[in-house]
């Protein structure tokens, strides 16, 4: 998920190697459909420069990733198709079979420190794209992500008063050929010694053909401001634009 920010925020290192023809073509469909800063309104700025990725390797620390893999098989049955997704999704981490990935964040200093995530990844068949959709469209996703989030902050960062609201947010009729579905997230936790901390957070995911995209507000806050709201709706409407045509 460009939902990095709807689990945790780790660091990330990407390998590079010599890329194939096919995986070239993919970064460079997938770069041109993400967000820009320049689809923005005045006030955000980009953190950092947009990331070209197909692999990722995890920063989690071996205690850390025996957790994860016990808290992951705890979670009801219904759940497990979404273990690596969730893996993933905690390390900022392509979807699982995606060829390429282009990532972009911006945040605005204006409006609470709120942030706009933005990942388009494209993925090697259409079957493949589908399977992964199918994932995050299915009712049991968010009562899924709901308890893997809450485990993940009690177990992984060891935080005390935990709470987790994950809710299904309806969205705009999409463009013809795109799929979409949303959701949002509300967390609040606190580390020792430490004041509770909360967030909140909504993102829009996104499918044509191939290519999947993930569009996501995140803020310090017990709910979005809403001129970020506004701006994620932008967002998503510039980006599923870019989506169709589909990649070839």
């Amino acid at each position: 998920m460009a939902g990095a920010a709807v689990a945790v925020m780790l660091g990330l290192a990407a390998c590079s190697t010599a890329v194939p023809t096919a995986t070239r073509q993919a970064q460079a469909y997938a770069q041109s459909a993400n967000l820009k800063l320049l689809d923005l309104p005045a006030g955000w700025s980009a953190v950092g420069k947009p990331t070209n990725s197909s692999v990722t390797s995890s920063t989690l620390n071996g205690t850390q990733s025996k957790t994860v893999h016990s808290l992951l098989s705890g979670l009801p049955a219904q759940c497990r198709s979404l273990d690596a997704t969730f893996t993933a999704s905690l390390v900022s981490a392509p979807p699982v079979t995606a060829i390429a990935q282009n990532q972009a964040q911006f945040t605005s200093a204006s409006d609470g420190n709120a942030q706009i995530s933005s990942a388009v990844a494209v993925f090697a068949s259409l079957e493949r794209s589908n399977s992964t959709y199918a994932l995050y469209s299915a009712p049991s996703f968010t009562s899924c992500l709901q308890q893997f989030l809450h485990d993940t902050l009690v177990r992984v960062f060891s935080l005390s008063s935990a709470q987790v609201s994950v809710t299904t947010v309806p969205t705009p009729t999409p463009s013809a050929g795109v799929e979409a579905t949303a959701f949002s997230v509300s967390q609040s936790g606190a580390s020792t010694g430490s004041q509770t901390k909360v967030s909140a957070a909504e993102e829009v995911v996104m499918q044509s053909g191939k290519a999947m995209a993930f569009v996501e507000a995140q803020a310090a806050s017990t709910s979005l401001p809403a001129d970020a709201l506004t701006v994620l709706g932008q967002s998503v409407a510039v980006v599923e634009h870019r989506l169709v045509p589909p990649p070839a």
